[in-house]
């Protein structure tokens, strides 16, 4: 979703890569909502059940911190007063 919304809002480099790895963020909270939706009697392992929805979004946080540094946008060139001023 935030990939599409991105192309399409037609981003800048850098706000673009934010706004593509910030909603990939939620899965955590997600799968914790999930976990606490689930009926009692499955609810009493869900202790051990978000072992792997922690281990999935730490796996996601190295891979987006991956994409990140592959996605970086250079710096635009700083213009100074004196380059914009006629001699």
């Amino acid at each position: 979703v935030g990939y599409v919304v991105a192309t399409a809002a037609q981003l800048p480099g850098r706000e673009w890569v934010t706004i593509v790895l910030m909603c990939s963020q939620k899965s955590l909270p997600v799968c914790v909502s999930v976990l606490s939706a689930l009926p009692a009697s499955l609810r009493q392992g869900s202790g051990v059940m978000i072992v792997p929805c922690i281990m999935a979004h730490a796996a996601q946080l190295i891979i987006d911190s991956i994409l990140a540094v592959r996605w970086e946008q250079p710096e635009p060139p700083q213009v100074s007063k004196e380059q914009l001023l006629p001699k």
